[in-house]
């Protein structure tokens, strides 16, 4: 029981289809009210409403034919005449021009049935859609007092989201015609029978699928009445706007705006400072002494093998001139064993210098 008497309670907080995080948005802005969570999905869910609790339906397909109820009357067919004339009532298509000429057969069929009040009403509608339109001449002219006196029948009608098309047309500013009219709101064609008192008329269906920012009334005043018919008119509402979370009425756009806490972001740590690239240069001189060694070492060991070969051929030779030409090419061998090994203990050297150099740096 608690907990049906807390969701009465509840206040609506009306968000973004994704906004699963609004109600801890909302706390966070510093409402405690309890809340009771509410996508604009649903919202757009309902059916059309008018404050006025007048009749909506999907129109009729085809085009208001009001040639076809006269018709019936010239013959005095008023069965056919009343069936015909509620069948083009409901039809999407037609101009005000052309529901004017109906609601004139609409008050000819009343006087036919002895109806003078009803006929006098059907007139002032058929002037609301025309001020202009003509008594028609196919009837008695003993009636025509009755359309004469006629005063256009028309009041204001506020249509949220703003339609395509009324009665075949752009929207005009200014009152309508009480009486029926065809409207295209979105995707979706309506019949709406409107009344001789200032009315609302919201189509859920046709509104934008997420909320925009409501600093701007006009955008308060569409959502107020499209929340209407989905909570009833003078309910305390939050919505979770963009731009702030929003408390009012529905019904009426006077809203108050709560601010939405500023994000922080928190300060990026300290870094420190990259260390300079070093260049590789003491790893080159590295490189550079151990190659000059090995190239050292390699020629030292190969002029020692050949001085010792041709240090054995020496001690076998016979004739003087063998003899000195082995000793000339044993000292060039042993020449080349000398610079093998300064090559490789200079190198060495300066591949040390250039170990040091790079680990010490």
């Amino acid at each position: 029981m608690l907990w049906i008497l807390t969701a009465a309670l509840a206040t609506p907080l009306v968000h973004d289809p994704d906004a699963s995080d609004a109600v801890e948005r909302a706390r966070e802005a510093g409402v405690q009210d309890s809340l009771e969570p509410m996508g604009l999905d649903a919202i757009r869910a309902h059916a059309p409403w008018s404050r006025n609790g007048q009749p909506i339906a999907v129109c009729s397909p085809g085009h208001v034919d009001a040639k076809a109820v006269r018709g019936h009357l010239l013959y005095g067919e008023l069965d056919a005449a009343r069936e015909r004339l509620a069948a083009e009532r409901v039809r999407c298509a037609g101009t005000r021009n052309e529901r004017a000429e109906l609601e004139r057969a609409a008050g000819l069929l009343a006087l036919a049935e002895g109806d003078e009040p009803k006929a006098a009403i059907a007139f002032a509608v058929a002037k609301g859609y025309d001020p202009d339109v003509p008594w028609d001449d196919g009837f008695p002219a003993d009636q025509q007092a009755i359309f004469d006196a006629a005063e256009p029948l028309t009041a204001a009608l506020l249509v949220v989201p703003t339609p395509r098309e009324v009665d075949g047309a752009p929207p005009e500013a200014g009152a309508l015609s009480a009486g029926p009219h065809g409207l295209k709101v979105g995707a979706t064609a309506l019949y709406f029978r409107h009344s001789d008192i200032d009315d609302v008329l919201a189509v859920p269906s046709a509104y934008a699928p997420e909320l925009p920012p409501l600093a701007d009334e006009a955008a308060r005043v569409e959502l107020t009445h499209v929340l209407s018919a989905a909570l009833g008119a003078g309910t305390r509402v939050h919505v979770a706007a963009p731009d702030a979370l929003w408390t009012g009425t529905t019904g009426r756009s006077d809203w108050t705006a709560i601010p939405w806490p500023a994000v922080v972001i928190p300060e990026p740590l300290p870094t420190a400072a990259p260390e300079p690239k070093r260049r590789p240069v003491p790893w080159y001189i590295a490189g550079a002494g151990a190659v000059v060694a090995a190239g050292g070492g390699v020629l030292a060991g190969v002029s020692n093998a050949q001085a010792r070969g041709l240090a054995d051929d020496m001690s076998g030779a016979t004739e003087r001139s063998a003899y000195d030409d082995l000793a000339t090419r044993a000292g060039g061998a042993n020449d080349r064993v000398r610079i093998g090994q300064g090559l490789l203990a200079g190198g060495a050297g300066i591949a040390t210098v250039g170990v040091v150099w790079g680990v010490v740096r």
